[in-house]
């Protein structure tokens, strides 16, 4: 009699459950709420549960409420300045991290490998290595991209994404005319799938390298001209360039330094300049970092502060104690995100 009573009692109870979660699938909006307080690994694998479910999570309406979150950065990926060709090693941010999402970008079967140009909000603008580039956009948390149609003389390019304002993204390209420091810039929208010319012709004494490192910042490419000239920016909603003093180079004793370019990017919407300085061997060489911040340049002396160890480097080489040796990584985030590529 008592195994029957808790048999009864355990079907009421699964009942009840029963009801209550179909009258949450029912109601769309107490759905969408908890949704979007899930981790993005369980949303991902939750596109499976239904179409319903699949059309829900995939609303570009539910993907900028759910971007639009506090998202730090995950880890990062970095990869040898110079070696291409290597792996890509990652320095993971977060405890729940398990392993890396990618060690070589394979997700297209291209007969050359690609490299990484740029991390932006949890996009990756990724080219390939030959003649004639291609450019992919990568989101490496559902591992979809889409490849960008192939412009002629691209000499870089540039990828904006801000999910807190749009679900759609936009790349930036400069491309060359075939005189002499002679350019035009060229907008892909992921809204349109197209090329069209933004902004009007430009002349700029700097090379073509300069093109290759933008940087996205608050609506806004930067170009940094590490010759010392006159840097530039681009504002992407009033397509327009615009020219910017680039900071000084170190000065000792009335004597300009060779500026050395550490990091150039975009941490907490500021744009940071990391440029180090000091005979050789640097192995007491000075770190500058500036802030660019609304009619102010912040310069922070990194000693005395303290910080987190999350990888060690070797600084010595074999046989010459007496020198320091860094290698050099290009760094790129990773941040994850459900956006639509």
């Amino acid at each position: 009699m008592l195994c029957f009573k808790r048999i009864a009692r355990l079907s009421s109870s699964h009942a009840s459950f029963s009801v209550s979660a179909e009258a949450i699938a029912n109601n769309e909006d107490l759905l969408t709420e908890l949704l979007l307080r899930l981790p993005l690994k369980s949303l991902i694998k939750f596109k499976c549960v239904s179409k319903h479910w699949l059309s829900l999570i995939s609303d570009p309406h539910f993907s900028r409420r759910r971007n639009s979150c506090d998202n730090p950065p995950s880890g990062l990926f970095l990869i040898e300045q110079g070696s291409p060709h290597a792996q890509y090693q990652f320095v993971a941010l977060d405890s729940n991290l398990s392993e890396a999402p990618f060690k070589n970008l394979t997700f297209v079967n291209h007969p050359l490998k690609m490299e990484l140009i740029q991390s932006c909000n949890g996009l990756l603008l990724c080219r390939s290595l030959r003649r004639g580039r291609i450019y992919y956009v990568y989101n490496p948390t559902t591992k979809h991209h889409t490849v960008l149609p192939r412009l002629r003389r691209a000499v870089g390019a540039a990828l904006a994404f801000d999910p807190s304002k749009s679900p759609h993204y936009k790349v930036i390209c400069t491309r060359k005319y075939p005189w002499q420091h002679h350019y035009q810039i060229q907008m892909y929208s992921s809204s349109s799938g197209s090329w069209r010319v933004s902004g009007d012709p430009f002349t700029t004494e700097g090379s073509d390298e300069q093109f290759n490192g933008g940087v996205f910042c608050d609506g806004v490419i930067h170009w940094l001209d590490v010759s010392g000239g006159v840097s530039l920016y681009f504002d992407i909603d009033g397509e327009k360039l615009y020219q910017m003093p680039t900071p000084p180079a170190p000065q000792v004793d009335d004597v300009f330094e060779q500026r050395n370019v550490r990091y150039f990017g975009e941490s907490r919407g500021r744009l940071h300049l990391v440029q180090i300085h000091g005979p050789p061997p640097q192995a007491n060489a000075k770190l500058d970092v500036y802030e660019l911040i609304p009619g102010k340049v912040i310069r922070y002396d990194f000693k005395d502060k303290s910080s987190t160890k999350l990888c060690d480097f070797n600084r010595t080489v074999e046989g010459q104690e007496n020198e320091s040796k860094f290698v050099k990584f290009n760094v790129y985030q990773y941040i994850k995100s459900i956006a639509s590529v």
